[in-house]
């Protein structure tokens, strides 16, 4: 894998695995080759190269006739599409995760570190049930 600079004005277009480069001299790059691209004059791209580059995590970088920087096409960071969002929902539906996230949250309140441990101290008072100094509220937790 290797960076390729184009310093030709030229057309840039995908195809399933392959990248397109048509101008003066036609070219056709497998991406498996492409560690980045370097555009350094005028270009035209389309929206299944930048599909392409993001798939294959390809970075494209942007430059005018003078060298000068333009920008830099990022692809996202490769995550498992919902892992988060399934990560969430399991520590939602386990009840011994979901406590130690709130007893975490509430611990310098619990400790009297915070500042506002005024506003905790009330409900011991009122013999809300807790464990571990964590208010059981089962409505709110």
């Amino acid at each position: 894998m290797k960076d390729y600079y184009i310093f030709q004005h030229c057309n840039l277009d995908a195809d399933e695995k392959v990248l397109r480069i048509s101008g003066e001299r036609k070219r056709r790059l497998p991406v498996e080759e492409i560690a980045g691209l370097h555009l350094l004059s005028g270009y035209t791209l389309t929206s299944g190269v930048i599909d392409l580059a993001a798939k294959n995590n390809i970075p494209i970088h942007a430059y005018n006739y003078y060298g000068i920087y333009h920008g830099t096409f990022f692809p996202p960071p490769v995550e498992p599409t919902g892992s988060i969002l399934i990560d969430q929902v399991q520590s939602r539906l386990d009840e011994k995760r979901r406590l130690g996230f709130a007893y975490e949250a509430l611990k310098p309140y619990v400790r009297g570190d915070s500042f506002d441990s005024q506003k905790v101290a009330p409900a011991r008072l009122r013999g809300i049930e807790t464990i571990n100094g964590v208010a059981m509220i089962y409505t709110y937790v």
